[in-house]
């Protein structure tokens, strides 16, 4: 009773009785120190001593506890930010700070991307829209709020149960029950992507969210979904393909090139031909520039280098591109 009372807390037992089950109900009560009579006074002052330094120190614990729980969130959103302008991440260190940040803790993600539509836009909207977002969103499930840029703010979604099916309806719900009636929503349309179970597809999400805003089907009051089958058109940054084709030569595994088609490449979305073609012209550029720093022919990769370059035309004519 004492102890729901009192948060810092140490007990010493005085006690007559030599009995082991005293002592052993002592020790199961977390007793400090048991202590019989006679008392002998010195070892009972030193026993207080101990006790005051050990509370001391319990509070010292909590307080730096409380810190690394605060700064967590803190390194958590930060991580995140910066995934928002990057589509490539070393694996490793991509792992490593999911471990750190203990995002290895939930089962699902998604992302939601607010567009502010309004011709007069200010941070002070914007400021508005971002606390209704938090507090419409984030006191009801975990997750970070983003501004993007003066025209746009990026939630990512976490749930550590297994149904992404339900946290995708709760996220819906949510999202229908925050927007309903309000002015402050007039010109905000809202673009939710799917659910994925790994940080590691955050560029994915984002550009679903993105995608899910270009179109006006399934439109949900301000609330665009994303559809699974529609034609997605990425951008090329040469900076993070540079670094994508830097870690397949650094490795030369298949997990390798099969990262970099995820990310460049997605399975389950349509890609226009304009977009492989590029996507190819960048690779091949990229790969001989990389390959030349390195002392080394793009014959050392293909047997004859123009030929990669011809092939570029037959690919309207590849039925599987990928």
């Amino acid at each position: 009773m004492i102890w729901s009372c009192v948060s810092w807390t140490a007990f010493i037992y005085i006690s007559c009785h030599e009995d082991f089950q005293y002592l052993k109900n002592a020790i199961e009560d977390d007793v400090f120190m048991y202590v019989l009579k006679p008392i002998d006074e010195e070892l009972l002052v030193e026993g207080a001593k101990k006790a005051i330094k050990a509370i001391e120190n319990d509070k010292k614990h909590f307080a730096m506890k409380k810190m690394m729980d605060e700064s967590l969130e803190v390194f958590r959103e930060n991580f995140l930010h910066s995934l928002l302008y990057t589509e490539h991440v070393d694996d490793a260190h991509l792992s490593n700070t999911i471990s750190n940040l203990e995002f290895d803790n939930f089962r699902n993600f998604l992302v939601v991307k607010f567009e502010i539509t309004s011709d007069e836009t200010d941070y002070i909207y914007v400021s508005r829209i971002l606390t209704a977002v938090r507090e419409g969103l984030l006191t009801n499930m975990n997750g970070y709020v983003m501004v993007k840029s003066i025209d746009g703010i990026i939630a990512v979604l976490m749930s550590p149960g297994e149904g992404g099916d339900l946290f995708y309806d709760e996220v819906r719900q949510l999202l229908k029950e925050m927007t309903a009636g309000d002015g402050l929503w007039k010109h905000v349309r809202i673009g939710l992507s799917r659910v994925h179970q790994s940080l590691y597809d955050m560029h994915v999400m984002l550009l679903q969210a993105r995608r899910a805003l270009e179109k006006t089907a399934n439109q949900d009051d301000t609330i665009f979904l994303y559809e699974e089958l529609e034609e997605v058109q990425k951008e090329l940054d040469l900076d993070d393909l540079k670094k994508a084709i830097n870690t397949v030569l650094d490795e030369e595994t298949l997990e390798a090139v099969q990262r970099f088609l995820n990310i460049y490449y997605p399975e389950r979305v349509r890609l226009s031909s304009n977009y492989i073609k590029t996507l190819c012209v960048s690779t091949i550029t990229t790969l001989w520039l990389l390959l030349i720093e390195r002392n080394l022919n793009m014959k050392d990769i293909f047997s004859e280098s123009s030929i990669v370059w011809n092939k570029l035309d037959d690919l309207d004519s590849v039925p599987n591109k990928r």
